[in-house]
């Protein structure tokens, strides 16, 4: 495990489950950010699949920054969330672990327009593990989304997951683990008009250096042999 995997609590790709979501206590701390999960209006037929049912949920991939400026185009970015268990054992698994080792011994990325996100802990119909798909998006106006509600605030741990495979998937940038905490540690840390919780590792910005870990790890653990052409 890499340093910035051990200062997020890791397992993996993403945190633990019990990692993924601010508390539903807390969450009145938190304004409305980049990879929350919200539900959706019933009714609204850009969010209903061809049988007119409303999505399953849907997570905010608008920038954090952007939401709600007066400035902005009308409506948010959101992309679609689905249940993990609507799909076969191996997607399931790969979905988790963002990755799969093929019939050599290679280690790959596997269904890089996936995001695991774990289940929300007392939400009754979002409680088991769920993936968003990177490619099925849509925008929303802002109000109509926040009347239809926020099921779970994401953790800014969970968020440096969610960012990196967001690159990885729209602009195919390789980034480690302790590129993305790096870049957020810098930006939360000298950000003066952050609002909500900073995360503690953010304030240690600057007092050390992470060592770089190669994103081939896994390999490693599994056995199998390291792609030279696509890591994880």
């Amino acid at each position: 495990m890499s340093d910035a995997g051990e200062a997020l609590g890791f397992e993996g790709i993403y945190p633990a489950d019990g990692g993924f979501w601010v508390p539903f206590d807390q969450q009145s701390l938190y304004p409305w950010r980049y990879g929350d999960l919200v539900a959706l209006p019933h009714g609204e037929t850009t969010v209903q699949d061809g049988k007119g049912r409303t999505w399953f949920a849907a997570m905010v991939v608008h920038p954090t920054c952007d939401l709600g400026a007066k400035a902005a185009p009308s409506g948010i970015q959101l992309v679609r969330v689905r249940r993990l268990k609507d799909v076969s054992e191996r997607q399931r698994n790969e979905i988790a672990a963002g990755f799969a080792v093929d019939a050599e011994g290679v280690t790959r990325v596997a269904r890089v327009n996936c995001v695991y996100l774990a289940g929300v802990s007392g939400a009754t119909a979002h409680s088991e593990p769920m993936y968003a798909d990177l490619r099925e998006t849509v925008r929303l106006p802002l109000g109509v989304v926040e009347a239809a509600g926020r099921i779970a605030a994401m953790t800014h741990e969970a968020r440096v997951a969610i960012i990196r495979r967001d690159a990885l998937f729209r602009y195919r940038w390789n980034l480690t683990l302790g590129d993305v905490y790096e870049q957020e540690r810098a930006r939360i840390s000298v950000d003066s008009r952050f609002e909500g919780p900073k995360p503690d590792w953010a304030s240690s910005y600057g007092r050390k250096a992470l060592r770089r870990s190669p994103d081939s790890r896994f390999a490693t653990l599994l056995g199998a042999k390291p792609s030279s052409s696509q890591a994880l």
